[in-house]
């Protein structure tokens, strides 16, 4: 049981070292500056934000107050508060369907929460 759970973890990682190469491979901050790249660059990081999303479902039972943090900064601390003394969340809604970030849900910004991965 104890190897299910490090290999569960293990994944949701995975995503979000996945989200992290591609951010570092196309830099869309980079391309933000061209002229003309608003829609693609608005593509490109919701997708990020909306796999990061994912992500933090998955790991919440591992690292809850940085997964909390995490749906602070993504516009998504109702999930926080339908978690609160052992509720039992909405599972299914959370994760049954994409996007559930709605367009133009501002994002904040802080200190990184995970490692560098090189």
């Amino acid at each position: 049981r104890q190897q299910a759970f490090r290999h569960a973890a293990q994944h949701a990682l995975k995503i979000v070292r996945a989200i992290d190469a591609y951010i570092e491979a196309h830099q869309p901050f980079k391309l933000a500056r061209k002229p003309g790249s608003g829609p693609q660059v608005g593509t490109m990081l919701a997708t990020c934000a909306e796999a990061m999303r994912c992500a933090s479902i998955a790991l919440w039972p591992f690292m809850p107050g940085k997964v909390e943090t995490i749906w602070q900064r993504l516009g998504c601390d109702g999930y926080s508060r339908a978690l609160a003394s052992n509720g039992p969340g909405q599972w299914d809604g959370w994760t049954g369907q994409w996007p559930a970030l709605k367009a133009g849900t501002p994002v904040s910004g802080g200190p990184a929460l995970f490692a560098r991965h090189t």
